[in-house]
């Protein structure tokens, strides 16, 4: 689902939501509304997921062909923190 249309249909279901008098409709349209935005999220994940793979397979063909030494000491460790490759870089303080 494109993300114009998803945050179109999200927008109209909480207008509906907010409209509606039927505590069961409400219901209903709270169910319709968590999945539009769980699909929305689930979309994000796989592309995340694609993104983090595609640069880590560039990263790790760059540093097969260049020795470590011609990367400065912070540029590979800021990269791959900032892909979240390297979740224990996450725990430092910036």
């Amino acid at each position: 689902m494109p993300t114009v249309e998803a945050d179109a249909r999200i927008r109209d279901l909480c207008q509906e939501i907010l409209k509606e008098q039927d505590p069961v409709r409400v219901e209903e349209l709270l169910t319709l509304l968590r999945s539009v935005v769980k699909a929305g999220q689930e979309e994000t994940r796989t592309r995340m997921r694609f993104i983090a793979t595609y640069y880590s397979n560039q990263i790790r063909a760059l540093s097969q062909r260049r020795p470590a030494a011609a990367y400065s000491g912070s540029q590979i460790p800021g990269l791959l923190k900032f892909l979240g490759l390297r979740p224990e870089l996450q725990l430092e303080r910036e």
